[in-house]
């Protein structure tokens, strides 16, 4: 029991390491897909949203420029106003100049030039009254800058005093432009700014929109990101006074008006609220295609509401775009947005990418897990076939010695004429006799088991009559047996029973079953070898009330080396083959062999070959 133990540890542990190999990394990258398909969402909606403000990014940048050109174009269109036709001048220019809306001229002391009191429409007195006191420097206006700009600034500046290994060489352009795509990459140079503004009690103005994918209709309970433009309060004097023309954006009572002036002289300012309507023409075509079948594209006003008719598409909430950017500080809180048409639509995508990954994954970790199985299984039958190749060779060896021994022995009595009793010579005689045909067996058993391995066993096959055998073989078998305290029973039908076999391996295969049945039989010494007629077969049966087989091993007991390994036959020597040769003879021959339980102890084996009729006689 205890070299079965060791055995087993022997043929357990190093499997167990290799399949522990297999599958712990196995399973940790499963577990590692499975994770990452968790995120798989996340990670679309970033691929997304990187691509979508690369795309807003590129239209911010084509709208700065078009508000630049446009105070260019303005300045280039403002007319020389005289006393006499200033009313014809300010038509022409109004009609000639689309931005144009109301065309206004102050002198330096706020006194309103045009539009004339007498010409004045219900919009011209509505403008007046909202700019009246700013013009007059009665009300400052908040002007908005930009938080990079600042920032770029900032870092120009010392670069001009404290100038870098790297940058000393850079023109001012150039270390612009990589001040301004740092600010913009960098959240933590946007955070550090943010607190600075914040110590300095500047206030940052919060953006109308929420970005993301997040639920829209729960948006509000979102804190709102933080502006990138901030204002400051200034009076129309100190704006007109570092400039001689430029742009002003103003929010009254939630409505937007963008303001051009421009200095006449040093007395007069003339200039005009542009037409947002027509401000709109001109930057719809710089715009990307507004709708794709993944995205919707729009502006969002102050107010964040779309500027631009929505056409057929309406998300539930306009101020949770999935990403936005701000145009300008010439158009505040003015924001550039893109919404995706099925929001559930990424997530299933996402959902369907997590599953086929899931499901992959789980199809990685089951095969390298059957992997590891079938592995091990075949290595520890590799190594059991190994040990018990090993014993099998430590069993021939003794198997061979066994009848070596007593052919000696009794040989060395006869040829010194130490037993004079004729009776005993003639029990010597036999017993060599049966050692003789043992080891003849034996020897026969693994030449066989050779010979099938390598497909070359052949057979002398005629026809013969299994009864007439399995008498002679009784015959011969009997005084050995009954010499070793064996109750060997017979029972044989009368007449001929014909085969088509070789009869000495049927002889072989028949022996190595008695032989057993011998081997297996230590406390009750009973052999039973019948022979009957049972249709197209003759079937033959060896019984013995021995150590009997575990119906469990029935069909193993067949295997080559296999031996029962237990205590009751550890002690027992054996080669592993009798049963495997017996079989493959007779499954050979068209027949076969069974083993069942035999009543009331010990096995019964049970042999089939079919009887040789006149069809398989021509045959």
């Amino acid at each position: 029991m205890m070299s079965k133990k060791r055995n087993q540890s022997t043929l357990w542990r190093p499997g167990l390491i290799i399949m522990a190999a297999i599958i712990i990394p196995g399973l940790l990258l499963s577990i590692l897909a499975i994770r990452t398909a968790r995120h798989e969402e996340a990670f679309m909606e970033k691929q997304l949203h990187t691509t979508f403000s690369a795309e807003l990014s590129q239209a911010v940048y084509s709208l700065q420029q078009l508000l630049e050109s446009i105070q260019d174009s303005l300045d280039a269109t403002v007319p020389v106003v005289t006393g006499k036709d200033i009313k014809a001048v300010i038509h022409k220019w109004d009609s000639t100049t689309s931005l144009v809306d109301i065309p206004f001229i102050f002198d330096k002391s706020g006194n309103v030039v045009w539009p004339p009191e007498s010409d004045r429409s219900q919009r011209d007195r509505d403008f007046i009254t909202a700019n009246y006191n700013f013009f007059l420097n009665r009300q400052p206006v908040e002007v908005y800058r930009s938080i990079s700009d600042d920032y770029v600034d900032q870092m120009i500046a010392a670069n001009r005093k404290f100038p870098g290994k790297k940058n000393k060489k850079q023109s001012d352009i150039t270390f612009r432009k990589q001040a301004k795509d740092a600010f913009a990459r960098n959240s933590k140079i946007q955070k550090k700014v943010y607190k600075d503004l914040q110590r300095q009690g500047q206030v940052v103005p919060l953006r109308n929109v929420v970005t993301g994918s997040k639920n829209e209709a729960k948006v509000e309970a979102y804190t709102p990101q933080l502006s990138t433009y901030i204002s400051e309060p200034m009076r129309f004097s100190q704006i007109v006074s570092s400039a001689n023309s430029g742009l002003i954006p103003r929010i009254i009572d939630q409505q937007f008006t963008l303001l051009y002036w421009k200095k006449i002289g040093t007395e007069q300012i003339i200039g005009c609220s542009i037409d947002i309507t027509k401000l709109l023409d001109h930057i719809i075509p710089l715009l990307p295609q507004t709708q794709t079948n993944v995205r919707y594209l729009t502006i969002l006003n102050h107010n964040g509401k779309p500027a631009i008719p929505a056409e057929s598409f309406s998300p539930r909430n306009w101020k949770h775009p999935f990403a936005a950017k701000e145009i300008s500080r010439l158009l505040p809180r003015w924001e550039i947005a893109v919404y995706l048409v099925s929001p559930q639509t990424l997530s299933s995508r996402a959902r369907f990418t997590a599953l086929v990954i899931t499901l992959l994954a789980g199809i990685l970790f089951i095969t390298i897990v059957i992997s590891g199985f079938v592995l091990f299984k075949t290595m520890q039958t590799e190594m059991r076939l190994a040990r018990q190749k090993t014993t099998f060779v430590t069993n021939v060896s003794h198997e061979l010695k066994t009848p070596l021994t007593s052919i000696r022995i009794f040989a060395e009595l006869l040829k010194d004429r130490r037993q004079p009793d004729p009776a005993k010579q003639e029990k010597y005689l036999g017993i060599m006799v049966s050692e003789i045909e043992r080891l003849t067996r034996l020897i026969n058993n693994v030449l066989d088991f050779a010979r099938i391995n390598k497909g070359e066993k052949t057979y002398s096959k005629r026809t013969c009559d299994i009864n007439a055998l399995c008498q002679e073989l009784a015959a011969n078998q009997r005084f050995r047996l009954e010499h070793n305290k064996f109750t060997f029973i017979t029972d044989f039908p009368s007449g001929e029973l014909f085969v088509f076999a070789d009869p000495e391996a049927i002889k072989q295969a028949l022996l190595n079953i008695i032989s057993n049945a011998e081997k297996y039989s230590a406390d009750k010494k009973w052999i039973r070898f019948t022979l009957v007629h049972e249709g197209s077969d003759a079937v033959l049966r060896v019984a013995d009330q021995g150590i009997g087989i575990d119906p469990a091993l029935k069909e193993r007991i067949f295997k080559e080396f296999y031996r029962v390994d237990d205590s009751l036959t550890a002690r027992v020597q054996g080669t592993g083959l009798g049963l495997t040769i017996t079989r493959q003879i007779l499954q050979d021959h068209g027949g076969d062999i069974r083993s069942q339980k035999n009543e009331p102890s010990g096995t019964e084996f049970i042999i089939t070959l079919p009887i040789q009729t006149e069809e398989s006689s021509e045959t």
